[in-house]
């Protein structure tokens, strides 16, 4: 994942969101496009077809809903509540349509089902506390954990030595780990 300038900076952004602006528009689904393809496919158990539904529904809602956008969440966290919800609604839309062939002779236990739904909160916050840090600490953790990249391609990326690279790795790791703390309303101790 490289440091762009063609990322979408939020601040100038919304004002042309909010009037309908296409270019922002293209800005906004070209920036976020691949990360929010990512967290659907994520939603979505790994189905290529109903990922791209999902992000397509959900910056159709995002064009309808903009004037509903208050700015108090980054973007992104926006955008990802969207999915959350459509997929969502998706599911439940499914659960209705179930014939009775495919109904499971035992349900799943409340254990399992609470377990499913902590797991899937956790991962939503996650990913709505990545996308509220700094871009280039967003851009440093990404490439170095989810991409697997060694902290000299992060230093490529960001355009830094490898020292300066290592420092910004170390510095998000702990905004990430603070910003996660308050967003899951816990005080446990990470280590960082």
């Amino acid at each position: 994942m490289k440091l762009s300038p063609d990322e979408p900076h939020e601040e100038d952004l919304i004002p042309l969101l909010a009037v309908g602006d296409p270019t922002a528009w293209r800005q906004l689904c070209e920036g976020f496009g691949v990360p929010l393809y990512r967290y659907c496919y994520w939603l979505a158990g790994g189905d290529p077809a109903t990922a791209e539904d999902l992000r397509q529904e959900t910056f159709l809602a995002a064009i309808h809903g903009i004037e509903r956008f208050r700015g108090e969440v980054p973007l992104f966290a926006w955008l990802s509540a969207i999915a959350r919800h459509k997929a969502a609604d998706e599911l439940r839309m499914r659960r209705r349509h179930v014939s009775l062939s495919e109904v499971r002779e035992e349900p799943a236990s409340p254990a399992s089902l609470e377990a499913d739904a902590a797991t899937a909160e956790q991962c939503a916050d996650v990913v709505e506390t990545l996308w509220s840090l700094r871009r280039d600490y967003r851009i440093a953790l990404l490439s170095r954990y989810m991409d697997d990249e060694t902290v000299e391609a992060v230093a490529l990326h960001l355009g830094r030595s490898y020292k300066a690279a290592e420092s910004v790795l170390s510095r998000a790791r702990k905004a990430f780990f603070e910003r996660f703390r308050k967003v899951r309303g816990h005080e446990r101790r990470f280590s960082v």
